[in-house]
């Protein structure tokens, strides 16, 4: 049978720990790691099927939610107020271009309510015109009055496209993971062709299952982080427990799939500077939905340049897509590492105590070689630290981090080319050339969609002329009538073959 293959490389460097949710770069499915002989990674994807593939939340969505500072009071009247200070701050700009609507559900409506009195139909109308898109409220469940009840997925995804939705928080509260409510939803949704995201909440957030990446783009990983009057919010405790719950989920997160810690408490009135800048921090590096909870009008403009940094934003929405994974653990001091787009990668030094403390990390444990050098910038600092090579060290202040990105040597990446993120693709909307394959040869392709002249052969990476390959990711991918299969290798520096 003669095959189409394509083999793509991609920047990245080897971590010395847990690369296991490596092709979540990709896009789709998972990578495993083995160690096979000195210094060669071989990366395989388990059978598990694709994530929900509707084309959204490549990177993860940003907005504002009113849950945590308006419960069910939210009002059309208030709402039109936060548009505006969105765009006045330059929030919207930064990109919290998601503006969602939560409970109470009964006041959203086609007809005028009390809260809205305009009816959905025109404040969609409004919200579009203003540059945001919208995002709207089912909870699915005899709570709340029953509005938009399960069982109805149809009749509600179709009136929510009517409205021009463009995400949807489904929360049908305390019904487990497996019941098709979800999936149902999801199928509705895509039979309206209105694109919209699709989050979920089930209150039932312990366990979170492997296959839920084929049913939503989003899925709630822990309680609500606040809850309308402080009953439920312990300041920076709150923060850290949504934190703990989603920072071992890494493996389950990738373009199009993310999991959600809860929205932002940036801002609001228990959090110091500090706790401020901490939490939007590890909801950077691990690719959270950043969704600010905290009412703008009020917030100080200490906590809204927190929110829009834009050296934490590109973490964030670096299109690797890769979440930040805990790479050690000492108590009060820890280190989460995310690997990026242009070879680059982002280290939080999280100091959970309440007094400054030193602290360091090594070139290996942000997957580089302890010979190596490189650069260090400081994204809270905006300023370059110099050159180092095996190690780093700063203080960093009691409740507060360290969020540095570190580029090899050479890497002249500059804030701003994260837009481009490195992948001609994606700016041409087409892919590289394919070849059409036999006997198992395939042509290798870098990002640019240029040739760089290896086969692949059998069960060997090859060089022509016996040359070798850069460091780097190769994927596979075969297009067969059964559908789609990938392979995902990684290669050393010193390698010049991998071995299935």
């Amino acid at each position: 049978m003669v095959r189409q293959q394509r083999v793509v490389a991609y920047p990245f460097r080897p971590r010395s720990r847990g690369i296991r949710f490596l092709l979540s770069a990709i896009g789709r499915g998972r990578c495993r790691r083995f160690l096979v002989g000195s210094g060669l990674v071989l990366l395989m994807m388990p059978g598990s099927g694709f994530a929900l593939d509707n084309g959204l939340a490549l990177t993860p969505p940003m907005g504002f939610n009113p849950w945590n500072s308006f419960g069910g009071g939210f009002t059309e009247a208030a709402a039109r107020e936060i548009i505006d200070t969105l765009i006045s701050t330059g929030l919207r700009d930064a990109g919290y271009i998601y503006f969602n609507l939560d409970a109470w559900a009964t006041d959203y409506k086609t007809e005028p309510t009390e809260r809205f009195p305009s009816g959905m139909p025109a404040f969609s109308e409004y919200v579009h015109t203003k540059g945001f898109k919208l995002g709207v409220y089912g909870n699915g469940h005899i709570h709340q009055t029953g509005a938009y009840p399960v069982g109805e997925e149809t009749k509600n995804a179709e009136l929510w496209a009517s409205w021009n939705a463009d995400y949807v928080k489904y929360d049908p509260w305390s019904l487990p993971w497996d019941h098709p409510t979800f999936a149902d939803m999801r199928d509705a949704i895509a039979a309206t062709g209105r694109p919209m995201i699709l989050s979920i909440h089930t209150n039932r957030e312990k366990d979170v299952p492997d296959d839920i990446i084929h049913i939503a783009n989003l899925w709630r990983t822990f309680t609500d982080i606040c809850r309308p009057g402080k009953a439920h919010f312990d300041g920076y405790k709150s923060v850290l427990k949504n934190y703990d719950a989603n920072v071992p989920l890494h493996e389950k997160a990738g373009p199009g799939h993310w999991n959600d810690p809860d929205m932002l408490v940036v801002g609001m009135d228990s959090l110091t500077e500090n706790e401020n800048r901490a939490h939007f921090s590890l909801w950077c590096v691990m690719s959270a939905p950043l969704l600010i909870g905290a009412d703008v009008r009020k917030i100080s403009r200490s906590a809204i340049d927190i929110l829009k940094n834009p050296e934490a934003i590109a973490v964030n929405q670096d299109s690797l897509g890769i979440q930040g994974e805990r790479v050690r653990d000492d108590g009060d001091e820890e280190l989460l590492v995310k690997p990026l787009r242009d070879g680059s990668v982002c280290v939080v030094m999280l100091n959970r105590g309440t007094e400054s403390a030193s602290m360091s990390f090594s070139l290996e444990e942000a997957g580089m070689t302890e010979s190596e050098r490189v650069r260090v910038r400081d994204l809270w600092a905006h300023e370059d630290k110099g050159i180092v090579t095996s190690s780093y060290t700063t203080t960093v202040g009691g409740h507060d981090v360290a969020m540095l990105r570190v580029y090899p040597e050479g890497n002249t990446t500059s804030l701003g080319d994260d837009s481009r993120h490195f992948d001609r693709r994606e700016e041409t909307g087409g892919t590289p050339p394919r070849t059409n394959v036999s006997s198992g040869a395939a042509t290798l392709y870098d990002l640019t969609g240029k040739s760089v002249e290896p086969a692949l052969s059998g069960t060997r990476l090859l060089g022509s002329g016996g040359g070798r390959f850069p460091a780097g990711v190769y994927v596979v991918e075969d297009r067969r009538l059964s559908g789609i299969r990938k392979q995902c290798f990684m290669l050393t520096r010193k390698e010049s073959e991998i071995r299935k």
